[in-house]
């Protein structure tokens, strides 16, 4: 017997990327019909029991698109836009007064899902017995959109958004010129060594500057090869750029470790 489920249906956002004022981006429509609308359509047709949409900016314009096709809709509302985590706990403070203890499937009102892949999540959930099943997509290129982290066995090690791992991505630029910075240093160091007789001292100082700018370099060339291979997946064309800094890097980390 399949469990019985409801929907959270996420729609408290700025959505400030659609560049309307006055409209919710739940709200624009998709072939004559608002996104909202679609989304709740496959969700009822699917079987859900009920319907909770988590509302916050332009409340007022969210409500009035649903309740012209669903006037019975459920909504909880999202004081201020702390995020989706604070929104989901808006939902679920109304279905523990409800006291439903069904299955709960928390989507984004901006999504128009496939019914197939909506069924296809539930079976999965049903027959894994799992605490939570998540559905993912593949990111098209230059995506705005957040990504899953895995870890090395496949599982979810979290969630990261495109603003977060562009602030990120510059903390890992800034870092890595100052790498290439000591790097450099050490190759300095080991380079004057050379030219200085000073005995077993020499030959320590130069062995260890050697090792520093090698290890470092190798480290610099790592990042943007690592960072080359997620370009490349993603369609960006800075991954050539990115190939020729991890090679520059993996070079300079060799010719110094070449100096012991």
């Amino acid at each position: 017997m399949k469990r019985s489920f409801v929907t959270v249906i996420l729609a408290g956002g700025k959505g400030t990327r659609m560049g309307s004022s006055d409209k919710h981006k739940v709200c624009f429509e998709v072939l004559g019909t608002p996104v909202i609308i679609r989304a709740l359509e496959t969700y009822n047709l699917c079987g859900a029991m009920a319907n909770v949409v988590v509302v916050g900016m332009m409340s007022e314009n969210v409500m009035a698109t649903v309740n012209q096709r669903f006037p019975g809709t459920i909504y909880a509302f999202q004081e201020r836009p702390l995020g989706t985590g604070n929104a989901a706990r808006k939902a679920a403070e109304i279905l523990e007064r409800m006291r439903f203890d069904g299955d709960v499937l928390v989507v984004a009102g901006d999504k128009v899902i496939d019914p197939c892949v909506v069924r296809r999540l539930l079976d999965t959930h049903e027959r894994s017995r799992a605490d939570v099943t998540l559905a993912t997509a593949k990111r098209p290129p230059n995506s705005s959109a957040g990504f899953v982290i895995k870890s090395a066995r496949g599982n979810i090690a979290g969630i990261v958004e495109e603003a977060e791992r562009r602030r990120w991505g510059r903390r890992v630029m800034k870092n890595r010129k100052v790498l290439f910075f000591i790097a450099f240093a050490f190759f300095g160091v080991a380079m004057s060594a050379q030219s200085v007789d000073l005995g077993s001292a020499t030959a320590q100082i130069r062995n260890i500057a050697s090792q520093a700018a090698g290890i470092i370099g190798g480290i610099v060339g790592l990042i943007g090869i690592g960072r080359c291979a997620y370009k490349f997946s993603n369609g960006d064309p800075g991954a050539v750029t990115a190939l020729i800094e991890g090679i520059v890097g993996l070079v300079l980390g060799q010719i110094a470790a070449g100096m012991l």
